[in-house]
């Protein structure tokens, strides 16, 4: 990180009034722009936006630690209204769950994790789901270096709107092989679930892509998905002599 970042901590805006137990309007500008961020200096938040993933296990990282050179990726959250990509987000920046949220907003987090002992800052776009919102895609896929496409384990519908979305992304940066996981959130609703699991599985083969289900509820998955992001972000940047990751693969 530059100077400037360095001795400030960044986060979404929504993200520091959950903090707060605050409700707020959220941001409507441009994806991954500094307008979109709140500089608060550091020592005035909690570490919550650091987290430690070694070995399958997450730890906060060490509040001593010395500043190590990170890697920044821009992670992009797609997906139809109301499959909870919100939920999931907040859950993963902030470690609440929200019950409700505003469809119409999309918003911004910044987030510090560490991923098999190499320290990354998250950049995420929340994306609304809703249709009106459509036409911004282009740009959010533009910008974006990894790729969340979240559907509703209890609505069959929301399955079906994955795949243009990934044809989107495919189209906008014009590779089959880009940083991407499949997740079916709300797992915490198997009752109700309408969207088999091997429907999700036989999708992210097809694609190519790892596969997830999570509850942003109940925290199942949601730290594992981020991190497992972050790792097809690094592979993606190996030199093409070495090995990638499996091209389909389940996180469990």
């Amino acid at each position: 990180m530059n100077e400037k970042q360095s001795t400030a901590f960044q986060v979404g805006y929504r993200a520091a009034q959950a903090m707060e137990g605050k409700r707020q309007p959220g941001l409507k500008n441009h994806p991954f722009s500094a307008s979109l961020l709140m500089t608060v200096p550091k020592g005035l938040l909690p570490r919550l936006s650091s987290l430690s993933v070694k070995s399958g296990q997450l730890t906060d990282l060490p509040a001593g630690a010395p500043n190590s050179p990170m890697k920044e990726y821009k992670v992009v959250v797609l997906g139809s209204g109301g499959v909870g990509k919100s939920a999931l987000t907040v859950q993963f920046v902030t470690g609440t769950f929200i019950e409700k949220y505003d469809p119409t907003i999309e918003d911004f987090y910044r987030k510090e994790i560490e991923v098999d002992s190499s320290p990354s800052v998250l950049e995420i776009l929340d994306t609304a789901g809703t249709e009106q919102f459509a036409s911004m895609r282009d740009l959010y896929i533009k910008n974006g270096q990894g790729f969340i496409l979240v559907y509703s384990l209890v609505n069959q519908q929301s399955f079906q709107d994955i795949r243009p979305m990934r044809d989107q992304i495919v189209r906008v940066k014009r590779f089959e092989k880009v940083p991407l996981i499949l997740v079916g959130n709300k797992v915490d609703l198997e009752a109700e679930r309408e969207v088999a699991g091997a429907d999700g599985r036989h999708l992210a083969q097809e694609w190519g892509c790892p596969f997830i289900e999570t509850s942003a509820k109940s925290k199942t998955m949601v730290d594992e998905l981020f991190a497992e992001i972050v790792r097809q972000m690094n592979y993606a940047t190996l030199p093409e002599k070495q090995d990638q990751c499996c091209t389909a693969c389940v996180v469990q």
